[in-house]
């Protein structure tokens, strides 16, 4: 019996309704126009939906670390630690100006590839409105490699108000490092993934476009999250058949 082919519309194709499959034979409304080269309207078979979202939710899960890990060497200007988080710029000191100021130099630095530097200011900016993070905790966060779990949570859904669809950033080059540790991710939470299988997935997302833009913003943005998915559904099926 041949496997279910899964239904994966280009993007200038109409939206399907959730869950439809097209009967064998079925054909696209001329109208719609051709699919874009290369692309598969059918594609992996249905024994791979979930690694499909497993995939996605390791790598965006695992993603923070990669990069905070990855961040480039920044200033270390920091107030004491014992200093109370503030939770409006306007009310601060004069002299604290430098520390905010530091701080969106470290998240433009340490998120550089994958933010622009208006959507670095605006996380930092917003992560002192939340009023849950001091200053220093905020500069450590985007410079050292360290990822509490709190502040992943805070990034992404600071990022959600912040970020700019439209921009356009010069990707982030994926690292020896990260490539191996995005892996391990992958085998840590997939059971019986082996190592070239993992390794194979993470190359055919990048080779296939994906960037660490798109992962961060595919959690919100639905665009980046068609981009995502389309692009790992094709790295499975040739990584795991």
């Amino acid at each position: 019996m041949p496997a279910k082919r899964i239904y994966n519309p280009p993007p200038n194709w109409p939206r399907p309704p959730s869950g439809f499959q097209p009967p064998d034979d079925w054909e696209p409304d001329p109208d719609w126009g051709p699919a874009p080269d290369g692309w598969q309207v059918f594609q992996v078979p249905a024994k791979h939906e979930w690694l499909l979202r497993m995939v996605l939710t390791v790598i965006i899960l695992g993603l923070l670390v990669i990069l905070t890990t990855a961040g480039f060497a920044v200033l270390n200007a920091l107030v004491d630690d014992g200093d109370e988080p503030e939770t409006s710029q306007q009310k601060r000191p004069p002299g604290d100006q430098a520390v905010i100021q530091s701080a969106k130099q470290a998240a433009r630095d340490g998120r550089s590839g994958t933010y622009t530097a208006t959507e670095a200011d605006c996380m930092v900016d917003g992560l002192m409105r939340r009023g849950d993070f001091s200053l220093p905790d905020i500069s450590r966060y985007f410079s050292q490699p360290s990822t509490p779990t709190a502040f992943e949570a805070a990034e992404v859904a600071v990022l959600r108000d912040c970020f700019e669809p439209s921009a356009v950033v010069e990707p982030r080059p994926l690292t020896p490092e990260a490539r191996a540790d995005l892996a391990s991710d992958l085998r840590q939470n997939i059971a019986d993934l082996a190592e070239a299988e993992s390794l194979c997935i993470i190359d055919g997302m990048f080779a296939n476009g994906v960037t660490m833009r798109q992962l961060m913003a595919s959690e919100f943005h639905e665009p980046a999250r068609s981009a995502v998915e389309s692009s790992t559904l094709r790295a499975a099926e040739v990584c795991l058949q």
